[in-house]
């Protein structure tokens, strides 16, 4: 029996959830070698995309610099993350200058250009991301980065099985062609009772009317706009996936464009509640 591309999309998305929640059960570690393994795939994605436009990053410095990231936010807090950040800036522009004293003068303007791209892919992809590692530091830490994660995913699932369902006007056609109007408001109210049921299960003793909706309006704002922004990039370039890595979702970078923006929005609310 031939298994759709819905299909594919349905057994890939709840194997990766079944991986992420029991790495977040059994401890921190686990999750955050998931979550290095991941950004690493992310941003040889985004390394790849663009080098097919003719622009050439140092990779390996910003996959060092992505762990550190991981590794220092998790051990240091906001210091060790910026530290990891330094060093990958730090790394990014050595070789830069190796570029502008040995490269032809006609080549030192877009080194330029690819440190812009390095220093924006360290920060977009890695920085922001990396902060899941500073809220597993805070007090029931792992089921607050699960609910983190999900919530914008629901969000993600809702608007593309209601847009394929009753979608007909479309949101923004000239950044996301597929995405509807209809579909966004089905995320909107999936989101909505989600972030209830995640609350109710994971963190009882913060269930009141207004923290399940105040977490749901921000995994639905900064998610959609993850959404949308990464869709704009890949208009660009030209592309309809970063890769073709996870059957039926895409590349990695593609499944994780809605928890990249939400990430650090969840990681102040939580800070604040």
């Amino acid at each position: 029996m031939k298994i759709s591309k819905l299909g594919w999309r349905f057994i890939t998305g709840i194997g990766l959830y079944l991986v992420l929640v029991t790495s977040l059960y059994f401890s921190d570690w686990p999750f955050l070698v998931m979550l290095i393994l991941v950004l690493v795939i992310a941003q040889f994605e985004f390394w790849q995309a663009f080098k097919s436009q003719g622009h050439e990053t140092p990779l390996i410095s910003i996959e060092i610099a992505t762990a550190a990231m991981v590794v220092g936010g998790y051990l240091f807090d906001w210091w060790g993350m910026l530290i990891g950040y330094g060093i990958g800036l730090l790394f990014t522009g050595v070789w830069m200058i190796y570029v502008f004293k040995f490269e032809p003068p006609a080549e030192t303007k877009k080194a330029g250009v690819n440190y812009v791209l390095g220093a924006f892919a360290l920060f977009y992809i890695s920085a922001l991301a990396s902060t899941l590692a500073l809220i597993i530091r805070t007090d029931a830490g792992n089921w607050k980065a699960l609910i983190a994660i999900s919530l914008p995913l629901v969000a993600d699932i809702g608007a593309y099985g209601v847009g394929k369902a009753i979608g007909r006007n479309k949101l923004i056609p000239a950044v996301s062609p597929n995405k509807t109007v209809e579909g966004t408001l089905g995320g909107a109210l999936l989101v909505a009772l989600a972030s209830f049921i995640f609350i109710g299960i994971l963190l009882p003793a913060q269930m009141n009317w207004w923290k399940p909706l105040l977490l749901a309006l921000i995994a639905f704002t900064f998610g959609t706009l993850g959404d949308l922004f990464e869709s704009f990039i890949k208009r660009r370039l030209g592309l309809k996936d970063f890769s073709d890595l996870l059957w039926g979702h895409g590349g990695f970078l593609d499944r994780i464009d809605s928890v990249i923006l939400t990430a650090p929005a969840m990681l102040l609310i939580f800070s604040l509640l």
